[in-house]
């Protein structure tokens, strides 16, 4: 047996002393979702092997449904002293990570007033097609203004003359705890994008955690 058991929840409690001044006081938690975690701890305990070490409902897992890192199985209801209807229970567990290229892209937010701004993307574009001479465009702004719709209308306009491979910021974050800290998680989405495009077929694996550039 596991002495390292978990039952875990969320919501409302009461946090706070309990008891008379001239007698004993506690400083306690009380409340349904106390009762509750303690409930799911215990059943961890007793069948492990079955429920795992760590038990959560649907608050907890309901919470964590974008969650980069976590994802639950369902292990489904089970009935528990103190509540009148079964309990729906999950194990949280680490996501195991995989580097996949970004295929679905949107221009949805692109405002119709942004026409020029298509335009002078697409001029640049168009430019560096003709000398044949690489160049840096950088496009800045608030987060939710459409910067990713701009170039995907732009990369559509252009893709006869052009290549546009798509690496999200972010994945840097969300891959240094899953793929313990592996190195160029950004390059390497850009390059399986590459290989789904063109069908390069590169020998080597994009997941493994050696890559090297010069």
């Amino acid at each position: 047996m596991n002495e390292n058991e978990k039952g875990i929840t969320s919501g409302v409690v009461f946090l706070g002393l309990v008891g008379n001044a001239g007698s004993r006081r506690e400083y306690t938690v009380l409340g349904d979702k106390v009762n509750l975690a303690a409930r799911l701890m215990g059943t961890a305990k007793k069948q492990s092997d079955v429920y795992g070490d760590v038990l959560c409902d649907e608050s907890i897992r309901d919470s964590c449904l974008s969650s980069p890192y976590l994802m639950f199985i369902d292990r489904g209801t089970v009935e528990l002293k103190g509540f009148e209807q079964p309990v729906p229970c999950f194990n949280p567990k680490q996501k195991v990570a995989e580097i996949k290229p970004i295929t679905e892209l949107s221009e949805d937010l692109l405002e119709s007033g942004d026409s020029h701004l298509v335009s002078t993307l697409i001029s640049a574009v168009e430019q560096m097609h003709k000398q044949g001479i690489g160049k840096i465009v950088f496009v800045e702004g608030e987060a939710g203004m459409g910067k990713s719709s701009l170039l995907i209308r732009a990369a559509k306009q252009t893709e006869a003359r052009a290549w546009f491979l798509w690496g999200k910021g972010n994945f840097y974050h969300e891959t240094q705890i899953l793929l313990n800290r592996m190195a160029f998680p950004v390059w390497k989405q850009i390059l399986k994008g590459f290989q789904l495009k063109f069908s390069v077929g590169f020998e080597q694996t994009l997941n493994e955690k050696s890559f090297s550039t010069k």
